[in-house]
């Protein structure tokens, strides 16, 4: 079970749990303060 707050996040972490080349993931909250932005490409 993974937290997410939209769509993005929770397809994403579909992808992270079925690779077969990740180990674990976690999803770190805001207070931590780090974040990445993802944009769409062009």
């Amino acid at each position: 079970m993974v937290p997410s707050d939209n769509d993005f996040e929770f397809a994403f972490s579909k992808f992270m749990d079925n690779a077969d080349d990740v180990v674990s993931f976690s999803k770190l909250p805001q207070p931590f303060g780090f974040s990445i932005d993802y944009t769409m490409g062009e």
